[in-house]
């Protein structure tokens, strides 16, 4: 188990000055890398720059099934925001789009908030995987 988080958290350090340049497009998950964890499932990296919110982007890990190894909200509430990333950790995609798309944030009043977002940037992410497939 150490040997896997050692190999996990290894890949992530190595993408995080990825993480940290950001896309230059809004609305947009680009890919930013692949690789391939101690079990052999293929990892997609992905930055999406959401609109409407205090967060600048959100980074999102998720294996060729769906299931998210790893999201980071970048800026936004700090508490607020670390409770999501490890909310959604090892669940399916789909079952936080459903939970999370719509949510709206108090303080901005806008029609979304950092939880719709991430729905949000998790529904463009997995049409891209169907369309790369």
């Amino acid at each position: 188990m150490k040997r896997r988080n050692f190999i996990f958290n290894s890949a992530l350090a190595a993408l995080g000055a990825i993480f940290l340049s950001g896309c230059n497009t809004k609305n947009n998950a680009d890919k930013q890398t692949e690789y391939q964890d101690s079990d052999g499932k293929q990892i997609s990296m992905y930055i999406y720059e959401p609109t409407g919110i205090c967060a600048s982007s959100i980074e999102i890990a998720i294996d060729e099934n769906n299931i998210i190894h790893h999201v980071n909200i970048v800026d936004g509430c700090p508490g607020n925001t670390l409770g999501i990333c490890k909310l959604v950790k090892n669940k399916p995609a789909e079952e936080i789009i459903k939970t999370l798309k719509g949510t709206e944030c108090a303080r901005r009043n806008n029609g979304t908030s950092c939880p719709d977002q991430l729905a949000r940037a998790l529904e463009e992410v997995i049409s891209k995987q169907k369309t790369s497939v």
